[in-house]
């Protein structure tokens, strides 16, 4: 009986160095990629955004300006409707999560694929902007930009919005 013992210990202990050296070569082989991934992720929109491979999906607040500006791109808020209703950046349509299949059509039936998009949502770690943008490049979609906390950050910086002035007191 003893022998069996020391056969499943030795077992376990071959098991156990197995994972310890391919854990090991892993984080070498990652550490000398050039575009090594990272070993803790933060999780934010920001982060996702700007590590996703082959494209940066976040726009500045100056390009974004640019386009509103210049009307080079159609805004998309991806906040929910009773959000949109209270405050949205002037002229941005409201396509949000929550029933984003449903709304689609009517909002994007007259936007080509190939027209520059700009979504925002509001927060540091709003991930409704994010994942609307991922659904339009899925959906083809080609120039879809993100403007990280968008609500907020064009509020601060006193560009144009709309409100519902039903809802000022």
């Amino acid at each position: 009986m003893r022998c069996k013992g020391n056969k499943w210990l030795a077992g376990l202990l071959q098991a156990a160095g197995i994972l310890f050296i391919s854990a090991l070569l892993s984080l070498i082989v990652n550490g000398l990629r050039p575009d090594r991934l990272p070993i803790l992720a933060d999780g934010t929109s920001k982060f996702r955004l700007a590590t996703d491979p082959g494209k940066n999906l976040m726009v500045s607040l100056d390009e974004a300006k640019k386009h509103y500006f210049d009307r080079s791109a159609v805004f998309l808020d991806a906040r929910s409707p009773e959000d949109y209703e209270q405050g949205h950046i002037k002229g941005a349509f409201n396509l949000p999560q929550e029933n984003m299949e449903e709304k689609f059509s009517e909002v994007m039936e007259n936007i080509p694929p190939e027209r520059s998009i700009v979504v925002y949502c509001d927060g540091e770690n709003c991930r409704s902007g994010s994942d609307l943008a991922v659904f339009l490049l899925e959906f083809g979609f080609t120039h879809v930009k993100v403007l990280v906390n968008g609500w907020s950050v064009w509020q601060e910086n006193h560009l144009p919005v709309e409100r519902n002035l039903r809802d000022i007191s």
